[in-house]
C-alpha cells in the first residue's frame, strides 16, 4: 500500500457527499482537476477503484469507495479531535 494524505480523504469524502467531482471541488475551493487528481492518486496508492464515473458526470462509489468512505470519516474525525486537544489525551 502507498502512501496517502488526509487531504486526499477529505476529497474523497466530498465527492461521496455530493456525488460529482465538479461539485465536491467548488464546496473544497479547488479546481476540478485538482480533486480528480487527487482522487487519481488515491485510487492509485491503495491499488482500489473507488468510484465509477457515469455518464451523466456523476460519480458512485464501488463497494471499496464505500467501505473507505466510511473509514475516511473515522480517521478525519479522530484526526480533528487531535488538532482541537481531545482530553482523552491530557
Amino acid at each position: 500500500m502507498g502512501e496517502f494524505t488526509l487531504r486526499q480523504l477529505e476529497y474523497f469524502v466530498a465527492v461521496l457527499d455530493h456525488g460529482s467531482l465538479t461539485k465536491a471541488a467548488s464546496e473544497s475551493s479547488i479546481s476540478q482537476a485538482a480533486a480528480s487528481m487527487a482522487i487519481a492518486q488515491l485510487e492509485k496508492s491503495l491499488g482500489l477503484d473507488l468510484l465509477i464515473r457515469t455518464r451523466a458526470k456523476r460519480v458512485e462509489p464501488t463497494p471499496a469507495g464505500v467501505e473507505l468512505g466510511v473509514r475516511a470519516r473515522r480517521i478525519l474525525r479522530e484526526a480533528a479531535e487531535l488538532q482541537g486537544g481531545s482530553p482523552r489525551l491530557a
